[in-house]
């Protein structure tokens, strides 16, 4: 089966959550702020993101995607629209601190 977004919507993947960081526990409650998740499709109207991009999403946010007869994770799959996607997330060592132009005087 193949799921195709409408519109604006975008459909993902989340990773799994993890309940550890390092050797810090942290209490569920704590953990399940954010979560980072794979575009596996856009709709004809999304601009912003493209499939395969690595996203960060609110742990609430969208439609949780669960069909019958269909082997799908509770709560990994997910169709949000593209406004409700935080921000991109690129490898670690591929990370650059961004910082504005200063305006060029005349």
């Amino acid at each position: 089966m193949k799921i195709i977004p409408h519109g604006n919507r975008v459909y993902l993947f989340a990773d799994k959550h993890k309940e550890q960081t390092g050797t810090i526990f942290l209490p569920e409650r704590h953990s399940e702020r954010s979560r980072v998740a794979t575009v596996m499709g856009v709709g004809n109207e999304v601009t912003k993101w493209k499939k395969g991009d690595r996203v960060l999403i609110s742990w609430y946010v969208g439609v949780i995607i669960a069909i019958i007869g269909m082997d799908f994770e509770a709560d990994r799959h997910r169709m949000v629209t593209e406004d409700e996607i935080l921000g991109k997330v690129e490898e670690e060592d591929k990370l650059e601190v961004g910082v504005a132009d200063e305006p060029k005087g005349e």
